[in-house]
């Protein structure tokens, strides 16, 4: 009967998960957002690492650490779609589930069951599965996982120390953060040896990875002027804005465990990544969804703290109001997410594979690049991305707004000598193509240059 009880537990969660996030995939075949396009790109670009590795590589630039994975998925059996959409949705199904262990294992089920309820309708967390964040979302499950082997003291937490640094820096970044306040107040000696390794792993591949070293180098500038590195994220207003609903529950339960020595790693990680988050002119807004994490879970601490000392049955109607309210806050921030590429546009840039072979076309707006340097089949321009860009932004400028033909001619001239195509999105409609004599309507959104 306890089996069964617990099997029961575990698909009701599993289907709040599903219902919470696959209602995306509801009306359209590629129903998540931003960089979709990219990784479909690069999944089919590690398609063949394996099993020569390591003696030939054929991966796209490092961190390898998702595309060994997606390849190895790929040599066993998976379409490229299943990979694409089924593995993803596994792993943050797994990150769910892991979030829900951890919080209940380390701080009670109430905590646990709690944590749960706020990930599942957290916006930000919405976000983040939709924009489909995917060497993100793999280390992150990993760093759960060592989180987890943790409260167990395993020697294997240096191993995916190093798994996280080789799928995604920032993660890295975070979980040496995350391993150093542990180790300040560890005890245990051997403990503290097995995160003084994992400390040192994470470090290392971190500032081993070209991304922070890129963004370290600009250091100088973004003091001297107003560069930053934002990140494809909501920022920090926005952020608490959208975590209003839970956000006084954490600072009682940051409150309530101020003094707390099982704690303070996660107050101090908590008060590192909101003060980056505000004040760092480098560090991306990408670890908004982290600090998110940390701010649920002081949530969960903080009502079930409310819940022992009896506040919650004394208001009950409140706190059922309040679950109300969340599930309509949430409905209501669905419309939050960036807007879908239709699934009609979808299919068209989908057709440009049958283009000729050489074709190169040209993104009009940077939202649909990553889609149609991903599905098309093609090389790719778009405004300040990939490597077949020629135009600054003045130029991109009088591309998209001249009332003078020949000018758009003239920079049409600039590219090779090859099938040029134009596709430009109803979300962004510009250029206005179809009064210029130089372009020959293909399709609905797809144009060709031929002078």
């Amino acid at each position: 009967m306890f089996y069964f009880r617990r099997f029961l537990f575990f698909s009701a969660i599993l289907l709040f998960f599903f219902v919470f996030r696959g209602f995306l995939f509801l009306g359209h075949s590629d129903p998540l957002g931003y960089d979709t396009g990219l990784y479909a790109k690069y999944i089919d670009m590690a398609y063949t690492a394996l099993p020569q590795l390591p003696f030939q590589i054929s991966l796209p630039d490092w961190p390898w650490g998702l595309y060994m994975v997606t390849d190895f998925l790929r040599w066993i059996g998976f379409s490229q779609r299943q990979v694409l959409y089924g593995f993803y949705l596994i792993l943050h199904a797994g990150i769910a589930l892991l979030f829900y262990f951890y919080a209940q294992r380390r701080f009670g089920k109430g905590v646990g069951i709690a944590t749960f309820f706020l990930f599942m309708l957290s916006i930000s967390q919405l976000v983040f599965f939709w924009l489909f964040y995917y060497k993100n979302t793999l280390a992150l499950f990993l760093m759960l996982c060592a989180m987890l082997l943790m409260l167990k003291k395993s020697p294997l937490i240096p191993f995916f120390a190093v798994a996280i640094g080789a799928t995604h820096p920032l993660t890295a970044f975070v979980f040496f953060l995350f391993l150093f306040f542990e180790w300040i107040v560890q005890r245990d000696a051997y403990h503290r040896r097995i995160l003084a390794f994992s400390i040192l792993a994470c470090g290392l591949l971190f500032v081993w990875s070209p991304v922070p070293l890129i963004r370290f180098s600009a250091l100088t500038l973004s003091f001297s002027s107003n560069l930053k590195f934002p990140g494809t994220f909501i920022d920090i207003k926005q952020y608490l804005f959208l975590a209003i609903y839970y956000l006084p529950f954490a600072l009682w339960g940051a409150w309530i465990s101020k003094n707390n020595k099982e704690i303070k790693p996660f107050l101090y990680l908590l008060g590192t990544l909101f003060l980056m988050s505000f004040v760092s002119p480098i560090i991306p807004n990408r670890v908004i969804p982290f600090l998110d994490l940390l701010v649920i879970l002081f949530s969960g601490i903080g009502l079930q703290n409310l819940f022992q000392r009896g506040v919650i049955r004394e208001y009950k109607i409140l706190f059922f109001a309040w679950i109300v309210f969340l599930l309509v806050f949430f409905a209501k921030g669905i419309s939050f997410l960036p807007p879908r590429v239709p699934q009609d546009e979808v299919n068209q840039i989908k057709a440009m594979r049958y283009f000729p072979h050489d074709a190169l076309i040209i993104a009009t707006h940077s939202y649909y690049a990553p889609w149609i340097y991903g599905f098309s089949g093609h090389k790719t321009v778009a405004p300040e991305m990939f490597e077949n860009d020629m135009w600054n932004r003045e130029q991109w400028e009088k591309f998209w707004h001249t009332p003078d033909q020949s000018k758009r001619h003239v920079l049409m001239r600039e590219f090779p000598d090859v099938p040029l195509y134009v596709f430009v999105g109803s979300l962004f409609p510009y250029p206005n193509l179809s009064e210029d004599y130089f372009f020959k309507k293909v399709s609905d959104n797809v144009y060709r240059y031929g002078p």
